[in-house]
Order: structure tokens, then sequence, then C-alpha cells
């Protein structure tokens, strides 16, 4: 059980084991020891014995709770049988939310924080690869058998197709003929279309394009000109920000409705420019606020001091008083702004997420990992993966066999048995670690290794949260319904 508590001086725990957060006193952990050591102990023996720390009603309400804890941690077992059925029905039933084509390997920016590039050195690196038509059909007509086949256990489900690179739009031709395709043999599903493009190719032809076939368009965007330009470069060293804003200027309102910001950041960013900036009515909507990604094999980081790391330290903290000081003036706000992609949206995660008494999937006990086929990426070669952030040593399949339930198996029982610490950590339902942070290009890593500060960086955002939703419930509801308008 995890304790935190709100800037407001209240007290809650997180119960890992059922997914439920609880108000806390220090008699709760007592009173299960009491339990679990005497099997027939009364509430009045409870009363008895700690009436004379805590209050009577204070003792019968965690009393009550304590039971409940106990009754549903007694039948909360995990299916540790990986190799069996109940992993392909998992996929058919929860999985095959979205087949992503790699477009190209080639891409027309040299962005300085790029996982493709020399910084990362297990990720692949820039090639003039493209996917061809062909391998896209494969790839698709192979996603679409399998939302078939799943129909009997999810008859709802809408199939997701998106486009990924390197940069898509160089393969403009490959998405045409790929949304044809579909479209003409697939006609009975409604499908949804996204594409993540770095904006620079997004002309007013290609937009229309694709705003027409009804695509969610995600544009990389990392704040205004000097922020953005720093960050995000052709590989002529020239920035790119006047490229983007000129084919966002072009569409037009009623198409820029189709299209969202996405941005990365890091020490050196100015994030209350980026605040200032997404809130600007000409900026599309914000829908991913990340740091650049620190995983294994990541040389990124080693640029910045000491100093750099306590000033955006320094500056991170000043900028979350800000925001939560803040939450009234957000309430009639039409769209998330930046701080509220970075702070509010994982405090609407803790409070409203439907976090449930049984985990969502007995075969995949710890982290945030998803059982792969969740997702499928399907690169230029057409070898099928868990997604496209995760290194390429782990395929599960290819346009060719299919999925390939095996290898998703062995996949599944390798990374657990590398989740050492994981059975002790209080967070282990609430973990957002996944197969990007846990893996090489051919091995995983332990978690004892990876995840030392995890329970610490959890409870400080836990804390953050129920001090939003403590001062001002409406903000928060508020920031949940402009979240839900959003792709």
């Amino acid at each position: 059980m995890l304790e935190f508590e709100t800037s407001n001086g209240n007290k809650y725990a997180w119960e890992d084991e059922i997914g439920l957060f609880i108000p806390y006193s220090p008699i709760i952990n007592a009173i299960i020891d009491e339990i679990s050591n005497k099997n027939q102990i009364s509430k009045e023996d409870i009363i008895e014995k700690f009436k004379n720390d805590f209050e009577v009603n204070e003792i019968e309400f965690y009393y009550n709770w304590a039971k409940k804890l106990m009754k549903i941690k007694h039948n909360a077992q995990i299916d540790r049988d990986l190799i069996s059925p109940s992993l392909k029905r998992a996929i058919l039933k929860d999985g095959l939310n979205q087949l992503t084509l790699e477009a190209t390997e080639d891409c027309n920016f040299r962005c300085v924080y790029c996982v493709f590039s020399d910084n990362y050195i297990y990720s692949r690196k820039h090639s003039n690869k493209y996917m061809d038509i062909d391998t896209a059909i494969d790839a698709i007509d192979c996603y679409f058998s399998l939302i078939k086949e799943g129909k009997r256990y999810n008859p709802l489900r809408k199939p997701a197709v998106s486009f990924y690179g390197g940069e898509p739009l160089l393969n403009f031709e490959l998405i045409k003929d790929s949304v044809n395709y579909i479209n003409r043999k697939y006609n009975n599903y409604e499908v949804i279309y996204t594409i993540t493009t770095n904006g620079s190719l997004l002309n007013k032809e290609k937009a229309e394009w694709l705003i027409q076939h009804n695509f969610n368009i995600a544009v990389s965007i990392c704040g205004p000109e000097e922020e953005h330009d720093r960050l995000r470069i052709y590989g002529n060293g020239n920035g790119t920000f006047k490229d983007i804003m000129q084919n966002i200027d072009s569409i037009g309102d009623t198409g820029r409705g189709k299209i969202r910001s996405i941005a990365v950041f890091d020490l050196r960013t100015d994030l209350f420019k980026l605040e200032a900036f997404f809130n600007r009515s000409d900026i599309p909507p914000i829908v991913s606020a990340t740091m650049v990604g620190k995983f294994e094999g990541c040389k990124y980081f080693e640029q910045f001091s000491e100093n750099d790391y306590y000033l955006f330290r320094k500056q991170l903290e000043w900028a979350k008083k800000c925001y939560i000081n803040n939450t009234d003036h957000r309430i009639e706000k039409k769209k998330p702004s930046f701080f509220d992609t970075l702070f509010g949206k994982a405090a609407t995660v803790c409070i409203y997420a439907p976090f449930q008494v049984l985990p969502r999937y007995s075969i995949m006990p710890y982290t945030g990992a998803c059982i792969p086929g969740t997702s499928i990426f399907a690169d230029v070669d057409g070898n099928f993966h868990a997604c496209e952030r995760i290194y390429r040593g782990f395929p599960i399949g290819s346009v060719r066999e299919g999925l390939n339930f095996e290898k998703i198996g062995r996949m599944l029982e390798e990374y657990i048995q590398h989740m050492d610490k994981c059975p002790t950590c209080n967070m282990k339902r609430m973990c957002n670690k996944c197969y990007q942070y846990l893996t090489t290009d051919k091995e995983f890593l332990y978690t004892s290794k990876i995840c030392l500060d995890e329970e610490l960086n959890q409870k400080e955002l836990l804390a953050r949260a129920f001090t939003i939703g403590e001062l001002n419930p409406k903000a928060i509801e508020s920031l949940k319904r402009r979240n839900e308008n959003v792709f």
C-alpha cells in the first residue's frame, strides 16, 4: 500500500492489488496485520485493541475497509500460463486496436532528439527504404482477417489504421493507395485513420485529401519558433517552424479542426513559453507533451550539466505550482493547454481512470506493458512488432506468417521473468513502464535496474492529482471533457 499526502495535508493510500484509492490512516495497516494473523478476530476486539490511540468511528471505518481489502486480495489470483488459448483470445477480444504502417524509414528532418538518430544506439537509423503497396496490402489483409476472427468477442470494435515514419508523407502515394484499397475491400467497416507527420509536406492539397478521408492528423510542433527550431531541424541545420506554420495557416479554419499538436521538450525548454504558445487560437490543440525519451542506450542527455538538471527541476516545480494555483481560470477553456497536457491530464487519469478490481490481463501482472498484439506495427519490410516505439529485436510475426502467438507467448514469458522488482512494488498496477523502457535491441532489462525511483515518482504524481481534485473538482471535470474531445 502506497501512502501519499496532498499539499492540503490530506492523506490517501493506493491499494495496488485491487486498484482503489482510500483515505489513509496508519491504523489500516495495523488492522490488516491483526486480521491476517488472527482469522477470527472481531470488530469489537479490534476496537478494544486500538481505542486508546484512535477514535472509535475511525477504527470502525478502517476495519470495514480492511475486511474488503483482505477479501479481494484473497480472490485476486494471477494466471501465469502464457502459452495457452487465453493469450489468443485476449488479443482477439481486447487487442487489434490499431494497425500502424511504417510508410518509410526516410525523413526530411534531422531532429536533434530523434529516436532514430545516433543518440540512441539500439534503434534503427534513417534509410531510404519505403514500404511498397504489396507489403501494405498484405499487412492490411492480415489485420482485417484478425478483426473478423475477433468479431465474436468484440463486435463493436472499430478498425484503426495509422501511418508512421520517418516522415510518412514522403510516401503519400502509398497512403492513398492503402486507404483506397481498404475503402474498396472493407467498406462494411467504419475505419479510423490517423497520421503522424512533421508537417513540412502537409500542403493544402495533401491536407484536403486527408481531411476528405476523415484522417486524424497529428503534427509535431515543439512550441514557438525559437524553441521548435532548437530541436526540429532540416538536414542542413535550418529551422522548420516557418514551413510548418505556413502549411497549417493555408489549410483554413475548417481543416485545422482535424489537426492536433504533439510536443517534445528537453531540459533546456522554456515551459512557460510553450504554455503561452499552445494557448494561442491559431495553434492546433495539443494532445501529447513528452520529455525526450531516456531509454536504455540513450546518449542525448550526456550534453546536460548538473546545473541544467537543477534549473529544469526548479522551473518544473514552479510550473506545477502555477498550474495548481490557477485551476479556476481553466474551467471555461475550450481546448487543453500545454500545462493541462503535462500536469492535468495525468490527474484526470489518476482520478477518473476505471481501475478494475482484477487486472485486465491476468497474463500481464506487472508494468504498463500491453499484450503484444494490442496494436500491430508493420515495418517497411513487413515484419510485425508490438508497436512503433519498441526496438526491432522482438518481432511478433510478419505479413507472410501473420501474427505469431507462440512468439508473443515466449516474449511475454521472458519479459515477466525480468520483472524481479515488480512483485514487491506498490505501483505495479499503475506503472507506466512498457517494453520501450525495458529493452535493448536484443534483450530485456531487469526492473531492479530500470525502476529505481518509480514508486517515488508515482507518489508525487498522485499527490499532485489529488491536490488539484481537492482544490477544484470542477477544473478536473472540465479538463476531462476537453481531453475526451481530442483524438
